[in-house]
């Protein structure tokens, strides 16, 4: 519409030029030229013309029954009432908030087809009605909140509006004391400890804890039960009953009332979950043709040498006096052999190297599912406030093929380290998961997950197996020899070369790597630790390749590194370009790699 100069010489002020606010109706003043003002309001007022409400403007002739209404702000008073998940607590808030009455005002349109807006300022405050102290009892009441009333606490609320306060608590439970038994003979295992500084002169091995008939090994002691406790709906509560272990005793161990006993002399130990005593293999002389291979459960001394070709299998430790050929060891204890390993292949904790190298990974894999949930559950919000289209599996692939690639690759280690372990001897939890986690994620990184409660299973299942691995005891399989070469060498505890050293062999430790001796020195091959590794020398002048490689926190050191050796530590790495001296390569706390 064409409008006259005479409309754009007004100013913001000529408004009320036009118009009159008589009580609440809106009466002409003056025209505009030849033409009627065109009146409007905001959201803040409501317009009616002869008593009908309307929307939009309303051109104001001097006949026009136009009035108004004004929507004040209300004041607000409420009484808040928290209670925390355990019933125990509840907390008081008194929230008040002030209303606003407003008043009308002419203001400019803000649009070209209006000539008068009408609005509102405030004009008052309307004080919220305060809230009493039986109020807030009747309210208390309701929600059947009678235990444990503090009523001091309640006239603290009412007079302070704003501030949170506990008004009720009840009286929680005495919780009861479990059962426990207590392995009596693990207190003879004591364990020499390194020097961290990397003097590992007077380093020893652990010792064989033995026992005789009709020793105590173990002495269960009875649970002590809880006392009821009260909640603040004035509910009893009733502590969890607590856990009273059963005895699981296998061979050689005899029950007495409250105590097990040794039933025959041997070596304790908890195998599979049961207090047994095994008992021991011992060959004279060389293992060889006229003892054959040997399969024992229980603790394997050979006096002599095992000879070329012959095997080892032993569910509890194996001790060799003399050299070791060509030969396989395969021990769920530790191994020790006083002279030489040589073209053998040593295996110290059994299935437990196995769970030493997979809970590692279970623990990584935990730490990127719960991040993954994490993000998923931050997507999901956003994608609440927009258009809804994506569905949470389809969410969850593109974070696996984005942020959280390392959980297909973790994914592809753990099945390809299930492949070649016997299944009978992995925990069931650890199999449950690995056959859902290969159901879930295929190899190619195809997800399978459908929604946030199968992460939140799969994420929990993976916490449950790794806090039961967690749970074992590694420590004690540890591998010790003279000298070691070309063989490959496997312990769930530490590794320790007391003489000359190691020579183009693989070495696998849960624990430390430890070369002591005259030479204490690693000539060709790889070590890998999940503890500290020392070394006199590493590497050869004539540059053979060797990798050492351990976790966050550990340390490497050695006296001397010769060039074409490479250190990692947890996703570190560094090779050595020329020799160097007085080495102690350790993570700082920004992850830095330091050499010295």
């Amino acid at each position: 519409e064409f409008r006259g100069e005479d409309y754009f010489e007004r100013q913001p002020g000529m408004v009320n030029d036009l118009v009159n606010i008589e009580g609440n109706r809106v009466v002409l003043k003056n025209m505009i030229g030849n033409r009627f003002p065109v009146v409007c309001g905001d959201e803040n007022v409501s317009l009616y013309l002869n008593g009908q409400p309307v929307s939009g403007s309303i051109i104001l002739t001097d006949t026009t029954q136009l009035t108004f209404a004004i929507k004040d702000k209300a004041p607000e008073s409420n009484i808040e009432i928290e209670i925390t998940s355990s019933k125990m607590r509840a907390y008081l808030k008194i929230s008040q908030k002030p209303g606003v009455k407003y008043r009308p005002v002419l203001l400019p349109p803000p649009g070209l087809d209006e000539d008068v807006l009408i609005s509102t300022e405030e004009d008052e405050e309307i004080p919220a009605t305060p809230i009493t102290e039986e109020e807030v009892l009747q309210k208390l009441a309701e929600k059947r909140i009678t235990y444990g009333l503090k009523k001091e606490a309640v006239k603290k609320a009412v007079d302070n509006p704003g501030t949170s306060v506990l008004v009720a608590e009840g009286t929680p439970p005495v919780p009861s004391v479990d059962g426990y038994i207590d392995y009596i003979f693990e207190q003879k295992m004591t364990e020499q400890p390194v020097d961290p500084s990397g003097r590992v002169d007077h380093y020893r091995s652990h010792s064989v804890v033995s026992c005789k008939k009709g020793e105590i090994l173990a002495v269960k002691h009875p649970p002590i039960p809880g006392k009821p406790g009260r909640n603040i709906f004035n509910e009893e509560v009733i502590p969890p009953a607590p856990a009273d272990p059963e005895w699981r005793v296998g061979d050689g161990v005899l029950l007495i009332e409250e105590n097990a006993i040794a039933h025959r002399s041997g070596r304790p130990m908890i195998k599979d979950g049961r207090l047994t005593v095994l008992p021991v293999y011992s060959v004279d002389a060389d293992l060889d043709l006229s003892v054959g291979n040997i399969d024992f459960h229980g603790d394997v001394i050979i006096n002599g040498n095992v000879q070329d070709n012959f095997e080892i299998k032993a569910t509890g430790m194996v001790k060799v006096a003399g050299n070791v050929t060509q030969a396989l060891i395969e021990a769920d204890g530790q191994v020790e052999v006083v002279k030489n390993i040589i073209g053998s292949r040593v295996i110290a904790g059994g299935v437990s190297t196995y769970y030493q190298e997979v809970s590692f990974y279970l623990f990584r894999l935990k730490e990127l599912l719960d991040q993954t949930e994490t993000a998923l559950k931050q997507v999901l919000a956003e994608k609440a406030s927009q258009e809804k289209g994506q569905s949470e599996r389809l969410i969850i692939q593109l974070l696996l093929d984005s942020k959280y690639q390392d959980i297909v690759e973790i994914a592809n280690i753990l099945y390809q380290i299930e492949d070649e372990t016997t299944q009978e001897k992995t925990v069931p939890e650890l199999r449950e998961l690995l056959s859902g986690l290969r159901k879930k994620i295929k190899p190619t990184g195809l997800s399978h997950i459908e929604d946030m409660e199968e992460l939140s299973l799969l994420s929990s299942q993976t916490n449950k197996a790794y806090e039961i691995i967690k749970r074992m005891d590694f420590s004690k399989a540890h591998v010790q020899a003279a000298y070691i070469q070309s063989s490959e060498v496997k312990a769930g505890g530490n590794i320790v070369v007391t003489k000359r050293g190691v020579y183009n062999s693989l070495l696998v430790a849960g624990g430390n790597v430890i070369l002591q001796g005259d030479l204490g020195i690693f000539r060709g091959g790889v070590i890998q630790a999940h503890g500290d590794v020392y070394a006199k020398e590493l590497g050869s002048p004539g540059w053979s390749k060797v990798v050492v490689q351990t976790e966050p926190g550990r340390t490497i050191t050695a006296q001397k590194v010769y060039a074409n050796v490479v250190i990692k530590i947890g996703d570190r790495a560094y090779k050595f370009d020329d020799n160097d001296t007085g080495i102690r390569a350790r993570l700082d706390t920004s992850g830095k790699l330091l050499l010295h």
